[in-house]
């Protein structure tokens, strides 16, 4: 019998690596690793690969058309990219993804990719041709954190700004940001020099988050990856605002595309919170 084949036709892909995590196997008792990565992949499943739209209880809606955990790394492949709210779905969970991975000690580092996606569900095989590009790329950054290769660049930034912004035009509450990416091999940064899109999963998390992910990676990777910090906390726009009124202090961090934003409320602390009494919120349009 012919086998069952799927085949999605020019999709956005992530292809992820946790980083460190063979060091952590000989460090930590594998038991206690693989516990703590299946509670990490069983929370990825349920609160980042399906979301629910809670004000209008709706079913849960899938932001990926395939999602495969593989030993340590993990592949991503979008919805058709004709529609931009497909497009955000895959880059804002996608983001949501690094940001549990680095307050949880799973700290990812990867690439996205525009390709096809073929798979056989029945016998657990799944290729593209970009893997190969995919993986050289991850393979040589060297840092945690997720670029956009320039072949995915124009559809990942129209489709959240609706236009493909300059980059000077990038604001550090952006889901994505541009930088200057590091990588390991002198030998090929003629492939990666130039600075590049990447996802803008630190905006989000509070200091406290960011200093413990960094604390848990080795320095050859903490260096480069505070820098990246930096670079986004150095661009225009507030870190964090103060909700109006709210008693005790509330401030929140929003994330904005052009169909929809995401919202984190914190304390005067910076830990997170939850509004304590009813609250109206209004954004600029302005992306």
């Amino acid at each position: 019998m012919k086998p069952a084949i799927t085949v999605l036709e020019n999709r956005l892909i992530a292809f992820l690596d946790v980083l460190g995590f063979s060091a952590r196997l000989e460090a930590e008792t594998p038991a206690d690793v693989v516990a703590l990565y299946c509670t990490f992949i069983d929370e990825a499943n349920t609160k980042i690969f399906h979301q629910v739209n809670e004000l209008h209880q709706t079913a849960a809606v899938s932001n990926f058309a395939a999602s495969k955990f593989v030993f340590d790394s993990v592949v991503l492949v979008s919805h058709p990219i004709n529609a931009p709210h497909n497009v955000s779905n895959f880059i804002f969970a996608t983001t949501l993804l690094l940001e549990r991975g680095f307050a949880t000690k799973f700290p990812l580092r990867g690439a996205i990719s525009l390709g096809d996606y073929v798979e056989s569900i029945d016998h657990g095989v799944f290729v593209s041709p970009d893997f190969k590009s995919l993986f050289a790329s991850e393979q040589n950054l060297d840092w945690s954190g997720c670029c956009i290769l320039q072949k995915a660049e124009t559809v990942v930034l129209s489709s959240l700004h609706g236009s493909a912004i300059h980059p000077e035009s990038a604001r550090r509450n952006h889901p994505v940001v541009h930088c200057a990416v590091p990588i390991k091999n002198q030998k090929q940064k003629t492939a990666l020099e130039e600075k590049l899109w990447a996802l803008n999963w630190c905006y989000m998390l509070t200091d406290h988050e960011i200093g413990q992910g960094l604390e848990h990676l080795i320095p050859a990777k903490r260096t480069p990856t505070a820098k990246f910090v930096s670079h986004v906390q150095s661009l225009a726009g507030t870190k964090r605002d103060a909700v109006t009124g709210h008693q005790p202090p509330l401030y929140m961090r929003n994330m904005p595309s052009t169909t929809q934003c995401r919202i984190r409320f914190t304390d005067q602390n910076d830990e997170p919170a939850e509004p304590q009494m009813e609250i109206q919120l209004g954004f600029d349009a302005e992306l």
